[in-house]
């Protein structure tokens, strides 16, 4: 099964601004719903490590953060339970100090139902980061189960 979900919005910050939140691992804690209590654990040279629940199970994962040049970087898992998952960010500079934050993410896995689970979790990710550049409400997450 793969699924690919792409997202664009513009965000009342400079492209630079943007870009950083993205290179911050620390904001990861804040960016996806609470209920899977996801957190940085390490960085082992160029591998993030992650923690996650999901289910009422205790995941780790590991992925690299490649920048492309400009506003444009490569997000890729190196190991994550549920299969394969990759992530494109470009970040435009607009007029006024606004920029266009594009998303693109790609999940292949072995299980039937992850396209759909992981989609609620990119809506609430998606209005997570719109909220803390202050353009959205605080996101409410409804687990699928």
């Amino acid at each position: 099964m793969c699924a690919r979900f792409s997202f664009e919005y513009d965000l009342p910050a400079e492209a630079e601004a943007v870009y950083r939140y993205f290179l911050e691992i620390e904001n990861i804690s804040t960016a996806w719903p609470p209920e899977i209590e996801m957190r940085y654990i390490s960085r082992e040279d160029d591998v993030y490590v992650v923690g996650f629940k999901l289910l009422g199970q205790r995941y780790t994962a590991r992925f690299r953060i490649e920048e492309l040049g400009g506003f444009r970087m490569y997000h890729e898992t190196v190991d994550f339970p549920f299969g394969k998952l990759r992530h494109w960010i470009t970040v435009e500079p607009r007029e006024g100090g606004w920029s266009k934050l594009e998303e693109v993410l790609e999940l292949r896995s072995w299980n039937p139902f992850a396209g759909n689970i992981f989609r609620r979790i990119l809506e609430y990710r998606r209005q997570s980061i719109m909220h803390a550049f202050g353009v959205s409400e605080p996101p409410a997450y409804r687990d699928p189960f």
